[in-house]
């Protein structure tokens, strides 16, 4: 399951060796370790205030697809999403995860699986209307404004890489037509 949060993004799998056992992975160290200072039973750090939880230490091996990774049963991983939850307090992930200083990194990968999931969605509507042509971003100024952005490379490093762009999806003449109907849609709301 993949669980995107403020303090980081994981990976948590079944635990093959351990009945009841559970891996949460990490691609990065601060991820990991954000979980076992905020939540280890035997972290005694400044961080992490409330209750705490029994887990292994993070460990690291470049061999593994995810770099990091800390064991724990599967209650107390339930427990710490649970915990998670409950400190929601905004109403833009995104934002909230770039105003973390050791989070705004992602900002750029999180708006990718964003962007990705709403070609998802559009491609799933359009199925579902019969419609033959795929009409991502004929209907939300913004995500053609994401896709700009993309497109001019102002997103912070590393850059996304595009499953698929408006310019592969239509021809040269169908950008144009729908560029200048987003443009003037875009004009229309902000009046």
């Amino acid at each position: 399951m993949w669980t995107a949060t403020t303090i980081g993004w994981f990976d948590a799998v079944r635990d093959r060796d351990v009945k009841g056992g559970m891996i949460i992975k990490a691609r990065c160290k601060e991820d990991i370790w954000n979980v076992y200072r905020q939540f280890a039973a035997g972290y005694n750090g400044k961080k992490g205030k409330g209750r705490r939880y029994k887990m292994g230490r993070p460990v690291s091996n470049k061999q593994w697809d995810y770099r990091w990774g800390i064991k724990m049963p599967r209650r107390t991983w339930a427990q710490i999403v649970y915990r998670l939850a409950m400190r929601i307090d905004y109403s833009l992930f995104k934002g909230a995860v770039n105003a973390q200083p050791d989070q705004h990194n992602k900002h750029s990968a999180y708006l990718t699986i964003w962007s990705t999931m709403l070609r998802v969605q559009h491609a799933e509507e359009a199925e579902r209307e019969g419609i033959t042509t795929q009409p991502y971003f004929n209907t939300w100024a913004s995500a053609w404004d994401r896709e700009i952005d993309y497109a001019n490379d102002r997103f912070d490093a590393p850059p996304p890489v595009a499953t698929k762009t408006i310019k592969s999806v239509c021809n040269e003449r169908e950008y144009r037509e729908l560029e200048s109907q987003l443009l003037s849609n875009n004009n229309e709301r902000k009046q």
